[in-house]
Order: structure tokens, then sequence, then C-alpha cells
């Protein structure tokens, strides 16, 4: 007995849905990677200084061969990438009033940083793995479409002023 036809578009709906899924996964694998290796260019701007600190975190910066331990204190530059381990975390004062919390695990460079209290003033921060908690300062409230944070799959803007996005390696 032949079945209706609408009974066969569940099968090529989910057909085109696990398509569409393995592209987007396969996307989420790649864009990291390529994320990651356009590093952009180092300067000696720093946007804040480490507050809090537990465990093992590190700021590498552009052609530095390897990474230095970051302490309490510690300043923190554009172009840098952090990172945390497994059991590191760290909480960064921003030179805008604001709160960046390192998750475990966790890896981001600060792309641009202009924090002179003016409407021209910007935060540009890409979260390659891992998760972050931002408490923002001033920039987000005098310049808001200067304030983002861009991931693989996501570019978000302030909508308040505390957020923690969360980045899935490919493997997880």
């Amino acid at each position: 007995m032949k079945q209706p036809a609408h009974r066969e578009r569940p099968a090529t709906r989910q057909r085109a849905f696990g398509w569409w899924l393995a592209l987007g996964l396969g996307l989420a694998a790649v864009l990291p990677r390529a994320a990651a290796e356009s590093a952009p260019s180092t300067t000696d701007t720093p946007y804040g200084s480490v507050w809090r600190i537990s465990g093992a975190v590190t700021a590498e910066a552009p052609g530095q061969a390897t990474p230095r331990p970051l302490r309490e204190g510690d300043r923190v530059f554009v172009g840098e990438r952090l990172r945390a381990a497994a059991s590191g975390e760290a909480v960064i004062k921003t030179a805008d009033a604001g709160l960046l919390a390192l998750r475990p695990g966790a890896e981001l460079v600060t792309e641009a940083f202009k924090a002179d209290g003016g409407a021209d003033d910007r935060w540009a921060l890409r979260l390659l793995t891992g998760s972050v908690r931002l408490v923002t300062g001033w920039i987000a409230r005098i310049n808001r479409p200067g304030y983002r944070v861009t991931t693989a799959t996501a570019t978000i803007g302030v909508r308040g002023t505390d957020h923690e996005p969360y980045v899935l390696t490919a493997e997880a």
C-alpha cells in the first residue's frame, strides 16, 4: 500500500536539517582555527590589570616565543592572547571601570581598546574558546556600537551591563 505524500515530508525535512547541522558543525570546527591564526598586531596599549587570579593563566603577544604567566597586578595589553588552564581563572579590571572574568579553559584576544572618555571609545574582544563574564564599563554606556564581543559564530552587542558568552570547541 502506497503512503500519502505528506508522510514523506518529515523525512525530507530531517535530511535537510541533518545537512544544515553538519554544515554548521563543520564551520564551527574551522572558524575558530582561522580566527586563532589571524592574530592581531601587538600594541603597547594596556586595557586592564589582573585583579584576582587562581590557577594558571597566561598572556601571549603575537610572535612571542613563550607566554608569560599572569599574577595579580600584572597589566594586560591589546593583542595579547589570554589563556586560562582547565583550573585557571582571572578577573581583570579594565581601564573603563569594567570587569572581565576569564573562566577555566577560556581563550580570548582583545583586538582594540580605547578608553579616553570620548564618544569614540571602543572595545573589541574576540572569544576563541570557553567562557568569559563581562561587566561593562563606561565604553558600553558612551558608545554601545563600539563595544563588541566576537565569536566564531556570532557578534554580541550590549543589551545590559552583564553578559557571559560561551564558545564550545569542535570536540565538545
